[in-house]
């Protein structure tokens, strides 16, 4: 997005229904312009890597992309970060629901730490049933929500 398309554009190509030729060539002149950043580098030295496709090109994309596909029937997550990357565990940043042989959930706790307004230490003490007119009971509260957040497990 940075190097250059229209909102229009970038919608075509990340559209899939949209033949890969032609949103390779809305990509192609964009990708000479960032090709060499740290994030487009590290796309192809994965596609290297994963792939043995030496690095993203016109002449590569119609294989890299009938190779990506082939990796989409589920066993990516144990592929890529297991096997190639020797990752034991992924964080995501979220509390959603995860498969816990892959990923584990991280519990924010920006709003304890820091608590913007009074509806945020109102909300806070209603959910763990503390009211909270000292540093001790507020101490009390973020207690409750950590154990909560432990008790609901790492993918809750």
């Amino acid at each position: 997005m940075s190097a250059g398309p229209s909102a229009e554009e970038f919608q075509m190509v990340i559209d899939p229904k949209a033949p890969l030729m032609e949103r390779w060539d809305m990509v192609e002149p964009y990708w000479g312009f960032a090709r060499r950043t740290g994030y487009s580098r590290a796309h192809d030295i994965s596609v290297t890597e994963l792939y043995g496709i030496d690095g993203i090109h016109r002449s590569t994309i119609s294989r890299l992309n009938d190779e990506f596909l082939k990796t989409l029937n589920g066993g990516q997550y144990q592929r890529v970060p297991k096997e190639n990357c020797r990752i034991r565990v992924g964080i995501l940043d979220s509390n959603l629901d995860c498969d816990q042989k892959y990923f584990r959930s991280t519990v924010h706790a920006d709003a304890f730490i820091y608590p913007r307004t009074r509806n945020d230490l109102l909300r806070a003490s209603k959910e763990a049933g503390v009211p909270v007119s000292s540093f001790d009971d507020w101490f009390e509260v973020c207690t409750k929500a950590m154990e909560g957040a432990f008790v609901r497990g790492p993918c809750a």
